[in-house]
């Protein structure tokens, strides 16, 4: 059984929509992927777009839940999470492209004034970002301001990799600290999204302009505009363009077919190959024990710092053992594939 990772974009609309509405910059896709350096950022990721890409909330809240949190249930395999990573990468501009061209989601001063990235605010003298961030801000982060999430490097308990933190001169010692991450990181990869972030902002504007007239002098019909909204999306996936720098005109070669299973799919081998460094590195951090101690301690926190209280949760199968063995059904595909075959194909599930 291979896994299935949604492409609906709600979650990243979700977040979009509360960066415009409260004036934060919409966070750069890079910063979700570190729960090392920036464990307060991963949060939200793990918490909002695995949580929704791993489809079943019983399943989520039972192992969530399952004995107070105190449970050694995992939430996905290495493939899983790697593949929710490449599908975030992939589509980020194009996501963000759908919303802000929905002139009925977005009002004009919102897209213009209001929707900002990562990459676009870091000063360019100091090299900091604006004060107000995602990471503390409340409808998009359920971690509170006065938890800290760290990553204890001194630890040798594998199981207490990942510590939390209430004291007040621990708490901004460690917001100093992972800012300062932050900023060395949207710092360095900003010049890659300079142009992409452009095209977005130009794009967006020429199809809202173009449906705003639809129906005064535009002669373009419903299915023009949704062909219009279709062609140039494609533009901003990611992996097709990259070699190209972005340009429009560029023409990418065609996909090559991965089969397997008799499960046909595409992919081109930037996607491939950065799906293989992913899991390659979720790979590590699972051996290293960084993935297990990441569960334990979001466990703990759900249970502990946002609830009152802390109950047994009921099953939702009479055989709870077959409903949790669902979660390994995100198969390490090592167990039937072997080697570079397995990422080159394991693209089927996309």
């Amino acid at each position: 059984m291979l896994v299935t990772v949604s492409h609906q974009p709600a979650p990243v609309t979700e977040i979009v929509l509360n960066c415009i509405a409260s004036n934060i910059p919409v966070p750069a896709y890079e910063s979700f992927f570190n729960k090392r350096i920036l464990p307060r950022r991963y949060f939200v990721f793990f918490d909002v777009l695995y949580q929704a890409a791993r489809h079943n909330k019983q399943l989520w809240k039972v192992v969530t839940e399952l004995h107070g949190g105190e449970n050694d249930i995992p939430y996905g395999s290495c493939i899983f999470e790697a593949h929710v990573m490449t599908t975030l990468q992939e589509n980020y501009y194009k996501w963000l492209f759908l919303l802000l061209s929905d002139v009925d989601e977005v009002r004009d001063e919102d897209f213009e004034e209001q929707f900002r990235m990562e990459y676009e605010c870091i000063d360019e003298e100091s090299g900091a970002l604006p004060k107000d961030l995602i990471d503390y801000q409340e409808t998009n982060s359920r971690l509170r301001p006065e938890v800290e999430l760290y990553y204890d490097e001194s630890e040798n308990d594998k199981k207490k990799l990942f510590k939390v933190s209430a004291d007040k001169e621990q708490l901004e010692q460690l917001k100093r600290k992972e800012r300062k991450e932050l900023e060395t990181l949207v710092r360095d990869v900003k010049t890659s999204h300079q142009k992409k972030v452009e095209n977005l902002r130009e794009r967006v504007k020429y199809v809202r302009e173009v449906k705003m007239r639809n129906g005064r002098d535009s002669r373009l019909s419903d299915d023009d505009i949704k062909k219009l909204v279709s062609a140039e999306k494609r533009k901003l996936i990611q992996f097709r363009m990259e070699e190209e720098g972005g340009n429009e005109n560029y023409q990418p070669e065609l996909k090559k077919r991965k089969i397997l299973n008799d499960h046909k799919s595409r992919c081109s081998d930037l996607k491939v190959h950065f799906f293989r460094r992913t899991k390659e590195m979720l790979d590590r951090e699972e051996a290293d024990g960084l993935i297990a101690s990441w569960e334990r301690v979001y466990k703990y926190i759900i249970n502990k710092h946002m609830k009152s209280t802390v109950r047994e949760v009921e099953p939702v199968m009479k055989e709870p053992s077959k409903m949790l063995n669902e979660l390994s059904k995100a198969v390490d595909l090592d167990e039937i594939m072997n080697g570079d075959q397995n990422t080159r194909c394991a693209w089927t599930a996309l």
